[in-house]
């Protein structure tokens, strides 16, 4: 039961901060209210492939996907230190909020 209610405030927060991340990076904010589109703009944001869309559809993968993703929000925003990054990882619903609506970080765009 637990764990259901992180999942539940993890995809409580997305959907409330990604429409918010997606105007930073200069994309329309209702990009970030239809699901599975919003995946696909994230990828393109983090600088991954189109493709890594399908291993969301893999049980065990996708919450690597969702971590790796997680942490490319710090990198995108200017949060590039490894501290910011086990934040993300490990409490993603209290980091992302914070990045999304904070008027300090702007999108820098990704590592390549």
């Amino acid at each position: 039961m637990i764990p259901y209610l992180f999942l539940f405030a993890y995809i409580g927060v997305l959907f409330a901060c990604l429409w918010k991340y997606f105007v930073k990076a200069g994309r329309p904010a209702w990009e970030g209210f239809v699901p599975g589109y919003n995946l696909l703009i994230w990828l393109k944001l983090s600088g991954k492939p189109w493709w890594w869309i399908f291993l969301f559809l893999v049980p065990g993968v996708n919450l690597l996907v969702f971590m790796i993703l997680n942490v490319n929000i710090s990198i995108t925003l200017g949060e590039r230190a490894f501290k910011d990054h086990v934040i993300m990882v490990l409490l993603p619903w209290v980091k992302i909020p914070q990045l999304a609506y904070s008027p300090k970080h702007a999108y820098v765009g990704p590592i390549l």
